[in-house]
């Protein structure tokens, strides 16, 4: 027995130190973490930034000292910042490394201090990371860069494919990714932080879920995925009339434990320029499922969330999105699936963004999934809305109705930037039966609250004004006027603007409009901006705003202190930035 027990204690100290001290920005920590590098080897130790294997456990080409290996929970693997894994083409560069073919990752951390909705540690997680102050700095300059990961394709402007009949689009790739993966995951607790993803491209009809980027088995948990930049697709020009191809998933099957933070994705590099003549393509970027959508930016897409049912969606930015040439289907920033939504009784939240300069199909479809004898509710506020070119079916108020059960929907506290915006009650079908509430909302070339709603509301629905005195509502040159304008989202700048203190006190309410951080009883963040712009290191820019205390402003934002704020590199993420 002494000696089984010395046998098992003399292995797992020697697998305690078979890893390396972890960086101090890691959410792992102790002698826990592997370090890969382009330049590497995998006869390496791998434990140290001066030791790196060239390859991560998973990839096709891991071999030696990286093949031994069998990841566990507590575990970082540390990427060299600005370094290029490829899927497909061979190189010798020494900032560059074939994978072999797709990254295949199948081994899970632990719950203990993993889990949905990671508003505190995640040092039990398996992390697939970075450490930002080691980055190959002839790719990088004097500052930290992504690493990334290409399916190796040139964008549309490098292009030698380009379609003279079909601006925007391809004839042909160097590599045709049709039903390949760059990444897979198969294991539950993981946090996958700070990759590039580029140079995917599709010359056949694209399948959801069988070829994309980033995909997670359906019957895996608890991702926890934050700080990535997808860019830099193209594809085959194709439409039949019968079969649709508007778009191309990015990030497939997650799991209702599941939560995307903190990234952009930007086809503004892609082709299909987006300009508002209908050619555009490129998502959706969450297909399926999901938990918490927040901090991200959707730009130049032709879907967002299509089919994905996250319970929370906040502080993101969704901009220049337009319908897909490749119908017949449509597009939509967020278009839940009446079968897979996040659970019956359960209410959605959707809070702090900023919508503007679109023209897709569906905008929002808030569904609110009632069981036979339990109601839901959904909560649209501090929101900001403008420039949406399909106003008709901006906010489609739908539910999944059983029942007797009805559905309650508030929009309060929103800033609608001028008469671009409907909320549609419909009828029948999945259309919501219930009551649609509305407060202190901020209403610009609007005259009445019933203008939202088309003048009355569906049969089935009740549509009630619950602050009939403190909705805001000015015309475009008065609002432009007092400083309200498209170029700071329609903010209030001064204190004599029409919003400022002009609204219905509800506190009482902020926990249960927001049970994470009662975010109602704050202004509006403004959603997130890149502060950069489109580039290479996208940085998001998150404002810190007011809280509203006793004295209340109509609209989604709460005059008075708001201030940027840029988040810190991704240790033990909080939920919001309130």
């Amino acid at each position: 027995m002494l000696l089984i027990l010395l046998t098992i204690f003399f292995a797992l100290t020697m697998r305690a130190r078979a890893a390396g001290p972890c960086p101090a920005g890691a959410p792992v920590s102790g002698n826990n973490c592997y370090f890969i590098a382009a330049n590497g080897s995998d006869s390496n130790s791998g434990t140290s930034e001066t030791s790196p294997w060239q390859h991560a456990p998973g990839m096709p080409n891991c071999t030696s000292t990286c093949a031994g290996v069998t990841p566990t929970a507590g575990e970082g693997f540390i990427f060299r910042g600005g370094d290029t894994w490829h899927l497909s083409a061979s190189t010798s560069d020494s900032s560059d490394s074939a994978m072999g073919g797709q990254w295949n990752w199948s081994w899970s951390g632990s719950s203990t201090n993993c889990a949905y909705p990671f508003t505190g540690s995640t040092a039990s997680c398996i992390y697939l990371g970075v450490d930002t102050t080691w980055y190959n700095s002839s790719v990088c300059g004097s500052s930290f860069c992504r690493p990334k990961f290409s399916m190796d394709n040139p964008t549309w402007a490098n292009s030698s494919y380009q379609d003279s009949s079909n601006p925007g689009f391809v004839t042909a790739c160097t590599y045709d990714d049709y039903n390949l993966l760059n990444l897979y995951i198969t294991g539950s607790y993981i946090q996958l932080d700070n990759f590039e993803f580029l140079g995917q491209c599709w010359a056949t009809l694209a399948v959801y879920g069988d070829d994309n980027p980033l995909k997670m088995l359906s019957t895996s948990t608890d991702h926890y995925v934050t700080n990535i930049y997808y860019h830099g697709w193209t594809m085959f020009y194709y439409n039949n009339g019968t079969t649709t191809s508007d778009g191309v998933p990015i990030y497939v099957n997650p799991s209702q434990t599941d939560r995307l933070s903190y990234s952009v994705f930007d086809g503004s590099d892609s082709g299909m320029a987006c300009d508002g003549s209908g050619t555009c393509t490129g998502g959706p970027i969450w297909y399926g499922g999901g938990g918490m959508f927040d901090h991200n930016i959707c730009r130049k897409m032709s879907n967002c969330l299509n089919q994905g049912d996250p319970q929370y969606i906040y502080d993101n930015l969704f901009e220049y999105d337009y319908e897909s040439p490749q119908g017949p289907d449509h597009g939509a920033l967020w278009e839940p699936s009446p079968t897979a939504s996040f659970g019956a009784g359960v209410p959605f939240y959707f809070y702090n963004n900023v919508i503007r300069h679109t023209n897709i199909g569906e905008t929002l479809q808030p569904m609110i999934w009632n069981s036979s004898t339990n109601a839901a509710a959904g909560y649209i506020f501090n929101n900001t809305l403008f420039d949406i070119g399909n106003g008709g079916n901006c906010i489609m108020a739908a539910a999944v109705v059983s029942g007797t059960a009805n559905s309650t929907l508030y929009i309060y506290n929103n800033t609608f930037g001028d008469d671009t915006c409907d909320v549609r009650t419909g009828s029948g079908g999945n259309w919501m039966q219930g009551v649609v509430h509305f407060a202190n909302n901020h209403l610009i070339d609007y005259t009445s609250i019933s203008g939202l709603y088309g003048g009355s509301c569906a049969t089935g629905v009740t549509c009630a004004d619950d602050t009939p005195t403190t909705e805001i509502f000015q015309t475009q040159s008065a609002a432009n006027g007092q400083g309200y304008t498209q170029s700071n989202n329609y903010q209030p700048t001064t204190a004599g603007g029409a919003t400022v203190g002009a609204g219905t006190n509800e506190s009482s309410e902020c926990s249960i409009f927001d049970p994470l951080d009662n975010a109602l009883c704050s202004g509006s963040t403004d959603g997130v901006s890149d502060a950069s712009g489109t580039g290479v290191i996208p940085v998001l820019d998150i404002l810190q705003p007011a809280l509203r205390s006793s004295s209340w402003d109509a609209g989604a934002y709460q005059f008075g202190g708001q201030s940027s704020q840029v988040p810190a590199a991704p240790t033990a993420l909080v939920a919001t930035v309130q």
